[in-house]
């Protein structure tokens, strides 16, 4: 799971209309807005998600099912305002991840997944039918546990882009790529629309993928719900599944705001 969700009324996703608490979760599409100058904010989860698929046994090099099962223990993104259009951005993942293949037995792997630092530029505010949009960018530091880590140095670039409807309604999309450190890359992108049910509950539907080393065109479907439980505290609960290939997730977040004093 990869990367990755208020009032005036909630919008989840981090997208919304008036309000201090602008969270990057629980969906996978990015907000196009930033913390603000001093403002640490820590959003964590704890996810659950399932794949299927076949490898190739190494003994007979016969097609095998396969299911590889990821518990995120949590996923934690620190981000920090240094002003009030820039962001410094950490991401880990401590997780135990569980292979099971027909045949050849179970594999376990617990550990910490390759480090994310960047950052988020907001280069252009939402003003009357204009968009807002932001740049992100993470480097992707080979510092994860055996097993996990893709041990090579990669990158990723996002351009994020949010349309403000109405007060109740936000349209918001992420399009980038996505470089491990071998082969092509991936082209990433995602769809995002958001509703405010409440003044503290808001909720999603997603569509997002990535065209895999630039051949493979790989499309998932997810939908969530957040509750502004304060000002600066909100949780979050979202779900997912694979449109072109056999997966499920489920999430259960909460984000922080440590505003400056």
């Amino acid at each position: 799971m990869k990367h990755i969700f208020i009032p005036l009324l909630i919008l989840v996703a981090g997208h919304t209309f008036s309000q201090s608490l602008v969270t990057d979760r629980p969906s996978q599409t990015d907000a196009s807005s930033t913390v603000g100058k001093g403002v640490l904010q820590i959003e964590s989860a704890f996810s659950f998600m399932t794949e299927d698929f076949e490898t190739t046994l190494n003994s007979t090099f016969a097609l095998a099912p396969t299911r590889l099962q990821t518990f995120a223990l949590p996923t934690v993104a620190l981000r920090l305002g240094i002003s009030d259009r820039l962001e410094l951005r950490l991401i880990t993942q401590p997780e135990l991840q569980q292979t099971f293949v027909e045949g050849a037995g179970t594999n376990k792997v617990f550990g910490v997944s390759d480090l994310q630092a960047g950052f988020k530029l907001n280069v252009l505010q939402s003003e009357e039918k204009r968009p807002e949009i932001a740049i992100i960018s993470h480097i992707l530091l080979p510092t994860g546990t055996e097993g996990i880590s893709g041990g090579e140095f990669g990158a990723i670039n996002k351009v994020s882009v949010t349309h403000f409807l109405s007060q109740k309604h936000s349209l918001s999309y992420n399009v980038g790529h996505s470089y491990a450190g071998f082969g092509n890359g991936d082209l990433l992108y995602s769809l995002i629309w958001s509703i405010s049910l409440a003044d503290r509950v808001g909720v999603f539907v997603e569509a997002y993928g990535l065209l895999a080393n630039m051949d493979e065109f790989m499309l998932n479907a997810d939908a969530g719900i957040t509750y502004l439980i304060n000002d600066d505290v909100q949780f979050d609960y979202s779900f997912g599944v694979g449109v072109t290939q056999n997966m499920n997730y489920h999430a259960i977040g909460l984000s922080l705001r440590l505003p400056k004093k």
